[in-house]
């Protein structure tokens, strides 16, 4: 990062405004990594930059807990989830092409859930988090992505037909 935001986290990290008690230690890296790095002050400029770091500080200390991570979603944070999200859309939308399984009665997609709920939490949580209202956009692309991928890996399961071979008898 520049100059001017290392001095803005080290104030703040060493008590300014209290917090250091409020902002764990890896909000503060994750705040200077976001928006310290050469390509973040390269794209947006370092007026900008040093900006949206204070930005984040504040919105952060005018909560009463402070945030456990840095404000908003980058657009490469957002397609990774998504992408974890889809797989495990993927997951649910294959396993549930049998719907009971004939072992236990339940619905398979329940029995299943040590396959898929791992990767739908990763993709989603993260997001949550830096959020902080489960109505944004970027919780419903994340929650688009694990519907769209569920659903049509189902349908294109349940209508695909399997041609097996037919023998003529004599």
């Amino acid at each position: 990062g520049d100059a001017i935001s290392r001095l803005t986290l080290q104030e703040a990290e060493s008590g300014l405004w209290g917090a250091r008690k409020r902002l764990p230690r890896q909000w503060w890296t994750e705040l200077q990594s976001r928006y310290g790095n050469t390509y973040f002050v390269e794209e947006n400029g370092r007026g900008p930059a040093v900006q949206s770091a204070v930005d984040a500080i504040a919105e952060c200390l005018g909560k009463p807990s402070g945030c456990s991570a840095v404000p908003g979603v980058t657009e490469t944070q957002l397609k990774g989830n998504q992408l974890v999200v889809a797989f495990s859309g993927l997951v649910i939308g294959v396993v549930t092409s049998k719907r009971i399984d004939p072992g236990t009665g339940l619905p398979i997609w329940i029995r299943m859930m040590p396959f898929w709920t791992p990767f739908f939490l990763y993709g989603f949580a993260p997001i949550l988090n830096r959020t902080q209202s489960i109505l944004s956009p970027e919780l419903g692309t994340i929650a688009l992505s694990f519907i769209a991928t569920a659903v049509s890996s189902r349908l294109l399961l349940d209508n695909l037909v399997v041609n097996e071979p037919t023998t003529k008898e004599d």
